[in-house]
């Protein structure tokens, strides 16, 4: 049967798309708990806060991060009340959002038939796609707002003259407020910039300046007006600090982080290791069908980049941002001064799901005009691993059965909050990562501050200060756990003790441990501390 696409078939085309997604979200949306974080827990809080007349101009302790998705998931708290599952929804909308821009950029790059696969491929999206478009917290609005960032950028092109200025002050406010909802628009913004830098409208001394004019008569107001909520943080609000953990640029850190992108990049493309031989033999020749379609890519615009190389006053294709936005994707993530964490960093790659399904479904038509065999073996192989790896992956989590039915996800958390529910507990500490999750799961009936990790949300700890008898959880695995414990001992205080699943709970303590703030200032706030008793106060 011949594929062919109709001009009327993009509503059909886009339902389709976003089916096919929402059925392999079903086994998440069906755990809403799962793989849950400190991070998605303040996303939750800031969109109650949201409700109840607050409006977070940023993520809590992150100044430089907005709140737009939190937004989005007070919106869905209003539908269906204040609980994981609605939460969940916010990060769903904007991936699917994301393949709807998706799908209308490659078309008007390309064609239909590259824009449909394109689009198919995000949607059957590799686990890590499927896993971050899952959280609360995780930049997924950024791979929406930067995709859509393109496509209204080439729509000015195409937008009449007379048309132009006013499109161009829209685009303006647009590119505003995705800076302030996520400062990862630099992943778009850059290649952008070295598009337009070598169109022959901008090249030239007599084109350049005019247009440089009307850029700063619409384009630079329009921005001031969409970035407005981050002058207004900078200039009178600036109630939280910036916890970024940048560090220093060293050559030392950024050498690293070449082979940390290589790593992470094998793995958000869909690479399974460790498995059966047939499975090894087939996401091997994944991965290979991966880096060809990447060295296919720069003989596909091998003219644009010679252009670019050698400064041509030819035009670069419009066409040729595909790639300049990939290259610039693993530039931009090595040349960040950020710790290069293997585990924490995958999400900050989420741009390269622009246009890496891209990347292959050129590979596919290029080879079907001469090859349609091999182009067939190609997309099947495609289609298998991508099927392969999310199976295992929801097997591995306990999403699904092996009759690929949903599975219910056992989720420890749930018997440790109704423990300190049971108890009448109010409060206490916990690592970060525990501590806003659950004060978001119990919609701060029970609040927990870090006793280490981020301080977030500065009015817990004043809570946690004044209540009489408050808590201390503990990670079996956290060393801190036998710091404690061997200072109660020491200090002869009486205490019970409680083991839930993975977590150890100290409450009832028969003496009142008075902890010192976190250290703040406006660089960082982090600081992972320990129970040493010269850091603690006795009341």
């Amino acid at each position: 049967m011949k594929f062919t696409l109709s001009k009327n078939s993009d509503f059909w085309v886009i339902i389709t798309l976003l089916a096919i997604a929402l059925v392999l979200k079903i086994p998440i949306l069906a755990n809403p708990t799962w793989s849950f974080s400190g991070d998605e827990g303040i996303v939750g809080l800031m969109a109650k806060h949201i409700l109840e007349g607050s409006f977070p101009i940023y993520f809590y302790g992150q100044a430089y991060w907005g709140s737009f998705e939190a937004c989005i998931a007070s919106f869905f708290f209003l539908i269906f009340g204040i609980n994981p599952f609605a939460l969940k929804l916010a990060p769903l909308l904007l991936f699917l959002l994301f393949i709807i821009s998706q799908y209308f950029l490659v078309k008007m790059l390309f064609n239909k038939k590259i824009a449909f696969l394109s689009a198919f491929l995000s949607a059957i999206a590799p686990s890590a796609l499927n896993m971050w478009s899952s959280k609360a917290g995780s930049h997924i609005a950024n791979l929406f707002l930067g995709t859509l960032f393109f496509l209204l950028c080439f729509k000015y092109f195409e937008t009449r003259n007379d048309k132009k200025k006013f499109y161009l002050f829209l685009i303006g406010i647009y590119t505003g407020f995705s800076y302030w909802t996520d400062q990862m628009l630099f992943y778009y913004l850059i290649p952008l910039s070295l598009y337009l830098f070598y169109r022959k409208d901008f090249l030239t001394v007599k084109l350049f300046l005019p247009r440089l004019k009307t850029i700063f008569l619409f384009f630079i107001p329009g921005f001031f007006v969409g970035v407005f909520p981050e002058i207004y943080y900078r200039l009178f609000d600036n109630t939280y600090t910036i916890t970024a953990s940048a560090q220093h640029f060293s050559l030392r850190q950024t050498i690293l982080k070449i082979s940390v992108f290589f790593k992470l990049f094998t793995y958000m493309t869909g690479y399974l290791e460790k498995q059966s031989f047939f499975i090894n033999i087939l996401t091997t020749l994944y991965l290979l069908i991966i880096f060809a379609s990447i060295a296919f890519g720069f003989y596909f615009f091998r003219k644009d980049f010679k252009n670019l190389l050698t400064f041509s006053r030819n035009n670069i294709s419009k066409w040729f941002i595909v790639y300049l936005q990939f290259i610039f994707v693993p530039v931009i993530f090595i040349l960040t001064p950020v710790d290069p964490n293997v585990e924490l960093r995958t999400r900050l790659l989420l741009p390269l799901y622009t246009f890496l399904p891209v990347i292959l479904s050129i590979l596919f038509f290029e080879l079907k005009k001469k090859y349609k065999s091999i182009s067939i073996v190609i997309l099947s192989i495609i289609l298998l691993n991508l099927g392969f790896e999310k199976y295992n992956f929801y097997r591995e989590w306990g999403l699904i059965n092996k009759n690929l039915s949903i599975a219910s996800f056992y989720d420890e958390k749930e018997n440790l909050i109704k423990y300190l529910k049971s108890i009448n507990a109010k409060g206490g500490y916990a690592s970060f990562w525990l501590g806003y999750e659950i004060t978001f799961r119990t919609n701060e009936k029970i609040i927990i501050y870090p006793l280490w990790g981020r301080d977030k949300y500065p009015k817990y700890f004043n809570y946690v200060m004044a209540l009489k008898d408050p808590f201390y959880i503990y990670h079996i695995k956290e060393p801190y756990l036998v710091n404690l414990e061997s200072k109660l001992k020491n200090d002869e205080v009486k205490y019970s003790k409680k083991e839930i699943g993975n977590y150890v709970l100290f409450y009832n303590l028969s003496m009142k441990y008075l902890q010192k703030p976190l250290p703040k200032n406006k660089v960082t706030t982090e600081f992972w501390g320990d129970l040493n008793p010269q850091k603690v106060r006795i009341n």
